[in-house]
């Protein structure tokens, strides 16, 4: 199964917008299911100085260019 590709800002704010409205098991569940199936990356509108959303979990931000190269 591919996984899906979302950038930093998009990640950030489903993450913030479920852990408001799921239960704690829930939002476990679905942390567990979006680090598997998510490749997060840093937004290509953002500058080379810019960084990255802070992602909670050990979620990691690769950079888009990493994402073009194995997609």
């Amino acid at each position: 199964m591919s996984k899906t590709c979302v950038s930093d800002v998009v990640a950030r704010t489903w993450l913030d917008k479920y852990k408001k409205e799921m239960s704690p098991v829930e939002y476990s569940k679905y942390i567990a299911n979006f680090k598997k199936n998510m490749i997060v990356y840093k937004a290509a509108w953002k500058t080379p100085e810019e960084q990255p959303e802070l992602m909670p979990y050990g979620i990691k931000v690769i950079p888009i260019e990493e994402v073009r190269l194995n997609g």
